[in-house]
């Protein structure tokens, strides 16, 4: 990838930052305990003398502690919704930061947290810093590293809302075969089911 991004220019570009330990010598990492250093840092120097020099960086997380590889594992390149909060304070003021990007919309639906999807959770921690139902964290250091950056990934899942803990939000999930995750919706809003698998708060 750093070959295209060197010779292309890109807008966005969504980074997997989990399942890449041991990539060496470049490791992409959320920098959590037991993993490589965050390394967020190298690639906004490394986009800067390419084409893409003006991209916006999404962190690429696992939605839930089976995302990143399929079993259990994979839960150390987890980040929880503080962990995720902390990891965003840290690097939200960075002029290239674009967001968060997740794999994936199904293992977040499954990950359902003070009322909120995992998704739902990362939208809060945008727009108010904290995850649903909690508060800002204190910003805090996280390790870095300055290798160049090699790999990337452009699995994108978009957030649906959040609201306060135990409801659901407008156009969220409250329903639908096989979901497990809160079902009451915020008022005036009530949970209509559009189909066997899904119903949502309108």
């Amino acid at each position: 990838m750093g070959e295209i991004i060197s010779t292309s220019v890109f807008d966005y570009l969504w980074i997997q930052f989990y399942n890449n330990n041991g990539y060496g010598p470049d490791p992409c990492s959320l920098g959590l305990p037991g993993d490589a250093p965050f390394n967020f840092n190298n690639w906004t120097s490394f986009i800067a003398t390419t084409p893409s020099k003006n991209a916006k960086l999404f962190i690429g997380v696992p939605a839930n502690t089976l995302a990143a590889n399929g079993n259990a594992g994979g839960a150390v390149y987890y980040a929880t919704p503080a962990q995720l909060a902390t990891i965003v304070q840290n690097t939200k003021s960075n002029p290239a930061f674009g967001g968060i990007m997740m794999w994936a919309a199904g293992y977040s639906d499954a990950n359902v947290n003070n009322g909120c999807t995992y998704a739902q959770e990362a939208k809060n921690i945008l727009l108010t810093g904290a995850p649903c139902g909690g508060s800002q964290p204190v910003s805090s250091s996280l390790p870095t590293t300055t290798a160049k950056p090699t790999k990337s990934a452009t699995s994108t899942s978009s957030a649906t809302g959040s609201g306060p803990t135990g409801t659901v939000p407008q156009w969220g999930q409250c329903g639908g075969e096989g979901y497990t995750g809160p079902t009451q919706c915020i008022a005036p809003y009530k949970c209509v089911a559009q189909g066997e698998w899904w119903s949502s708060c309108q």
